[in-house]
């Protein structure tokens, strides 16, 4: 919903609603900071409950270091990962429907 309302908001092209984006652009990055500092909040709480150390990694230049996936080892093919077809197989295996 958040989408359609933006786009309809740029397909507006005025100056009114360049500011409006503007603004909706500042409550999101808000909210974005918001949900990433309670995250690290929670992480940290539990750091400290089992009393052990964060691990922190620079991950600049990280695209360069890593290789990719190609298309038939993607990251939706990894082993342990479930497909839909799996899991009715599974599902009518148990007897259920």
């Amino acid at each position: 919903m958040q989408a359609r309302k933006k786009a309809e908001i740029q397909a507006k092209r005025t100056r009114s609603a360049a500011r409006l984006l503007k603004k909706r652009a500042k409550r999101e990055a808000r909210h974005a900071a918001h949900i990433n500092h309670s995250i690290a909040e929670g992480v940290v709480a539990v750091a400290q409950r089992t009393e052990r150390g964060i691990a922190l990694e620079d991950l600049e230049g990280i695209r360069e270091r890593v290789s990719r996936f190609d298309a038939t080892s993607g990251p939706h093919n990894r082993p342990g990962r479930r497909s839909a077809r799996s899991s009715l197989t599974r599902r009518g295996a148990w007897g259920c429907r």
